[in-house]
């Protein structure tokens, strides 16, 4: 044989071995429906490698950190991966044991595949079912039993022990996670100096209070828009509020940007026939559509960065979303836009370098959300740069020529100098992504901690929240779209322009 052949042999045989990493991969690809090529680039490693990995012994016991940090350091991988792979075997391995009272660990229990084969008339039997959910699946599907009307007592009644024992079970994951993943944030491949957990005191969060934010060196920057597309008519009014504290008596200052957009065209004959491609084929774009989404999303993406960046006064900038935002790397399709984007971006990364960002969501459900749970209240992680986010952005366009040059400079030149971390302002809130300069990393997540402290029960910084509010209050739907009716009504027309939804405010 050769030595190909043989690691594929070996690979095979380590399948079969419950104490191989090499089963563990193979329930996994059972589980998920992986091939192995497919496994392989979720851990970040080749094919070679993962045959590689399946000879290795799995990681268990008091020592599966450091049987894993082994494992890393020796193939180049990324210990969360692997870890996400083991801990998702051993999840569905304790749940086939507790279905079945009690399986042995190295298989599945017999008559119960771990997944259903195509075709083959296999299926989950009414024992199955009834240990899982408590009740049989013939009574399930009897409506006769289902309740009538609302009765809250009785089914907050059956959820509360349900949400206590998950409650329970998410302190064990996460202590779990804590003494085992959070340790190694540090030791990813790729992982930038300073990587890892740290703490922000209550004097420190305090300090900043009386220093920066009720100092008002400290401004923050949110947008809207809010758009009507006719036949006749597409117009789009963008708004952007900039907001900071008046001092500690509940007051702010704030200023407003707005900008009305209509894209004009010279032949109607001509839009009225892409129009009516457009409604016959739904999966098209037309050229409205396109120009009223650069309006709605790429511009204001540009013009709320721009504005922090040239019409902000203070020492500190809070802005919302990831500061490289993919409408800005990509230019949504406009050269001039991504030129644009791309200046303005350099002066706020490369000089100004006093800034955070946070998205009002988790980007990433499961990966993110699982740290950040892990938190506890005044905790921030550092994870990583924003360098492969950029490059998987721009290596995926389709014939790039010049413009995608340009993105792909920026992105060596500028992403390795953004962090992404997260953060936990309470116990009673969700946590938060946040990108800041690395040269101001620490200071930036104290910034974010501690205007989000202000409304500790949503975790989010009121600045933003408070930008968002104005936005709405002076630019919402309402009154721009009041403003467009007002007009259409002066010219004499009906309200065949507009939508059931807009007739309803």
């Amino acid at each position: 044989m050769t030595n190909p052949e043989w690691l594929q042999a070996a690979a095979r045989r380590g399948a079969h071995e419950v104490w191989m990493l090499g089963h563990v991969f193979e329930k996994y690809r059972e589980l998920e429906g992986r091939s192995p090529e497919q496994l392989a680039v979720e851990l970040g490693c080749s094919l070679e490698v993962l045959q590689w990995l399946s000879l290795c012994r799995r990681p268990e016991g008091e020592k599966c950190t450091e049987q894993v940090d082994a494992i890393v350091k020796r193939f180049a991988l990324d210990p969360l991966r692997l870890i996400a792979v083991l801990r998702h075997v051993e999840a569905m391995d304790a749940l086939i044991a507790r279905s079945e009272g009690g399986a042995e660990r190295g298989g599945a229990p017999e008559g119960l595949p771990l997944r259903p084969s195509r075709g083959a008339g296999n299926f989950v039997g009414e024992d199955d079912f009834r240990a899982a959910f408590g009740e049989s699946l013939s009574s399930t599907l009897d409506l006769d039993t289902w309740d009538t009307g609302l009765d809250l007592e009785g089914v907050m009644a059956r959820f509360k022990p349900e949400i206590a024992s998950a409650v329970d079970r998410e302190g064990q994951v996460r202590a779990a996670i804590r003494a085992r993943i959070l340790p190694l944030l540090g030791q990813r491949p790729g992982a930038p100096a300073g990587a890892g957990v740290y703490k922000a005191l209550p004097e420190e969060l305090g300090s900043i209070h009386e220093g920066l934010l009720f100092a008002g060196r400290v401004e923050a920057v949110n947008g809207t828009a809010v758009s009507h597309d006719s036949l006749p008519l597409g117009i789009t009014q963008l708004g952007i509020a900039l907001v900071s504290y008046g001092g500690t008596s509940g007051t702010f200052a704030q200023r407003l940007f707005r900008k009305e957009i209509s894209p004009r065209s010279e032949d109607a004959f001509q839009e009225a026939l892409s129009f009516i491609e457009m409604r016959q084929n739904r999966m098209g774009v037309g050229r409205g559509d396109s120009l009223s989404m650069l309006a709605r999303r790429g511009i204001r993406t540009y013009a709320e960065r721009a504005i922090l960046m040239d019409k902000a006064e203070a020492e500190w900038r809070i802005g919302q979303g990831n500061p490289c935002a993919y409408e800005l790397l990509s230019g949504f399709g406009y050269l001039r836009l991504l030129d644009a984007s791309l200046r303005m971006l350099r002066r706020l990364i490369q000089h100004h370098k006093k800034f955070v960002f946070v998205p009002s969501s988790l980007e990433d459900g499961g990966f993110l959300m699982t740290l950040g749970y892990a938190l506890d209240a005044g905790e921030y992680a550092i994870i990583e740069t924003l360098e492969s986010y950029g490059m998987e952005l721009v290596d995926g366009w389709h014939g790039g020529g010049r413009s995608q040059a340009r993105a792909l400079e920026f992105v060596k030149e500028c992403c390795p100098d953004v962090l992404m971390g997260l953060f936990r302002a309470s116990e009673r809130s969700p946590p938060r992504v946040f990108y800041a300069h690395r040269e101001y990393v620490h200071l930036a997540a104290r910034v974010a901690l501690a205007d989000s402290i202000l409304r500790s029960e949503r975790g989010f910084p009121m600045l933003l929240d408070v930008a968002e509010v104005s936005c709405r209050a002076a630019f919402g739907a309402d009154g721009a779209l009041g403003l467009v009716h007002d007009a259409y009504t002066h010219v004499g027309a009906n309200l065949q322009h507009f939508s059931g939804r807009e007739t309803r405010r």
